[in-house]
């Protein structure tokens, strides 16, 4: 047996309300850029969001990655304050230089133009910026003269060199080098400057920030050119990110306006307004910007990566949607090439398989965690943290259908294939609802929290794991459950219960790291410890021979019950812990987890 990768689903960047996001392009080869989620710097085809690579060796969240001028090597920066500097040759990324610049997050990092010099500004203690060798690490200058953190750095693309910052002190300070020297600071922003970059040409440098104005400035001499201002067109709102046309004849614009524009630098007029919805929301502000040869993106504050089109404003012609946060639940459309993802922050992604993220739903569909997700019939069934279970047409675009609230907090989620509309969900109280489309049609008690269910394939009996370390097999008469028999020996809490395709045997998993399978009330295998950590989650294949377990340990297993002692580890499949597992088809596995990503793997037996 083997696997290898297929498909990546990359989480969004991490975004924060009222700070721009500054995406990073390849400028060598013009195929990748990167941002940054949790601990991790995703490197993302721009053509093929699908392929991706993920850098994962930061031990704090990751906020900021540029590219080489060469394009060999990625300096990537830290909420703690160190640069990481990789290769991005080798599959591994092996590691030039760490070093700890400013002992506060890393907001902003630019490279010179001959890939030998590093700059970052962000939040530090008494140094806000420094400028340092690549490969050493040996400082080049002092970025000095602000009193508040750095939020941007740029330097000039071409001799001779030079150097600018923004801050949150409202002015831009200009610097000569290397070594890099303070020589004067502008001060025509009356509030928090947001972004400032040079032209690809170096003849200018223009910055934007929240008292919604931009700035043209000479970039050999840093001297104020003109006020970039359209007072009819212009952003109503604090504008956070700038990206110059290849050129240097246009800028691209990010606005808490929920708009982006683009302008002409020798006019200092708007040609072109990006607007996102005939709805706007907050989820709407425009935070970051990248233009990459043919390429203008976007980054809303939901985390959205809108491709621009100049040619039909209203509309961005590709939206990439992930999650921004843990992924907890997956569910797949076995009628259908699509699949689902619940989240922590309560949104649910709809994906297709070999195209990556769909438009999908407008709003959140849940205030809470999603902790039970399951597709069936054509419809959606969720259920949350927030103590609201949903039932949503896989057609729909809101949620508006079905909406059923409890009381008490819900643990669990389990949906009858062979019944559509059918649900049970457990509670901490210890009890378990039927519900039929969502009305609660009975009410049963049992003497344990109840932590996951499995309802079987033929529809008549459900499997309920508990806290206290036992699983209940018990059968559906009148609305309510009577238990048949229960089954003990496990020596953790039950996390997951399945049955196989066929009824005839069940899954186990338990906190204790163990997968077991039984037959009726029989142990078939029981051997299966080979996780290092809570086993979170497990799936049958079609095949009724396979299955796969995923775990906090960060790893995936493909197990076999004809041959127990084969089986393929997947390691390091999702950095934080694997939280759901799912076969796609016979030969596909879908998996997601803490670090927000959903990965699809081909497995040959």
């Amino acid at each position: 047996m083997s696997f290898s990768k297929r498909h990546f689903y990359s989480s969004s960047p991490r975004v924060e309300r009222g700070r721009a996001i500054h995406l990073k392009g390849d400028p060598k080869k013009g195929k990748n850029f990167l941002y940054c989620n949790g601990s991790s710097v995703f490197i993302i085809d721009i053509d093929n969001p699908l392929i991706c690579d993920q850098y994962t060796e930061h031990q704090y969240n990751t906020t900021v990655a540029a590219y080489s001028p060469s394009g060999y090597y990625i300096a990537s920066g830290d909420s703690a304050g160190y640069v990481r500097i990789w290769d991005t040759i080798n599959q591994e990324h092996v590691l030039k230089l760490e070093i700890r610049p400013i002992s506060g997050a890393i907001y902003d990092i630019d490279w010179t133009f001959d890939s030998k010099r590093i700059v970052v500004g962000g939040d530090g203690k008494d140094v806000f910026g420094c400028a340092f060798l690549w490969d050493t690490g040996a400082t080049v200058g002092t970025i000095a003269g602000h009193s508040k953190p750095i939020t941007s750095v740029s330097f000039k693309p071409n001799r001779p060199f030079k150097l600018v910052t923004s801050s949150e002190d409202q002015q831009c300070n200009f610097y000569k080098g290397p070594p890099f020297k303070f020589t004067h600071s502008l001060r025509e922003h009356e509030k928090f400057i947001n972004c400032t970059r040079f032209s690809p040409d170096g003849k200018f440098f223009m910055s934007v920030g929240s008292d919604r104005k931009g700035f043209l400035y000479n970039g050999k001499e840093g001297t104020l050119v003109k006020e970039i201002s359209d007072n009819e067109n212009g952003h109503k709102g604090g504008i956070y990110s700038l990206s110059w046309s290849p050129d240097s004849t246009q800028v691209l614009t990010a606005s808490a306006d929920k708009t982006c524009k683009l302008w002409d630098i020798e006019t200092s007029k708007v040609v072109t307004t990006f607007t996102f919805s005939e709805r706007p929301t907050v989820q709407h502000q425009q935070l970051g910007t990248l233009w990459q040869g043919n390429h203008m993106l976007s980054v809303n504050l939901g985390g959205d990566i809108s491709y621009l089109d100049a040619q039909n404003p209203n509309t961005p012609h590709r939206v990439i949607k992930g999650h921004m946060k843990l992924s907890k639940k997956l569910a797949v459309d076995k009628k259908s090439d699509n699949f689902y993802t619940g989240g922590s922050n309560g949104y649910i992604r709809s994906w297709k398989y070999d195209e990556g993220s769909l438009e999908g739903f407008k709003e959140k569909a849940h205030e809470n965690t999603v902790i039970g997700l399951d597709v069936c019939e054509e419809q959606i069934y969720s259920l949350s943290k927030d103590n609201k279970f949903l039932i949503t047409p896989t057609t729909e675009t809101e949620f508006n259908g079905i909406q059923t609230t409890f009381d008490v907090s819900p643990t669990c989620l389990g949906v009858s294939k062979a019944q559509p509309g059918l649900s049970f969900i457990g509670f901490l109280d210890s009890t378990i609802k039927t519900l039929n489309q969502g009305d609660v049609k009975g009410t049963t008690k049992i003497d344990c929290i109840p932590t996951c269910i499995a309802v079987s394939p033929d529809g008549e009996t459900v499997a309920v794991g508990g806290k206290d370390k036992k699983i209940r097999i018990m059968a559906i008469s009148n609305n309510e459950l009577e238990t048949l028999y229960v089954l003990e020996g496990h020596r953790g809490q039950i996390t997951d219960v399945k049955f196989s395709p066929n009824g005839g045997m069940l899954a186990v998993t338990d906190s204790n790291r163990y997968l077991m399978i039984y037959k009726g009330k029989e142990l078939l295998l029981g051997e299966w410890c080979f996780h290092t950590a809570r086993v979170e989650c497990v799936d049958w294949n079609e095949d009724n021979i396979h299955l796969v377990s995923g775990s906090l340990d960060s790893a995936i297993f493909i197990w076999n019950i004809e041959q127990p002692k084969k089986r393929i580890k997947i390691k390091t499949a999702h950095i934080g812990g694997v939280s759901d597992v799912k076969w796609k088809n016979s030969n596909v596995v879908l998996s997601t987890g803490a670090d927000a990503t959903i990965k699809s793997w081909n497995i040959e037996f």
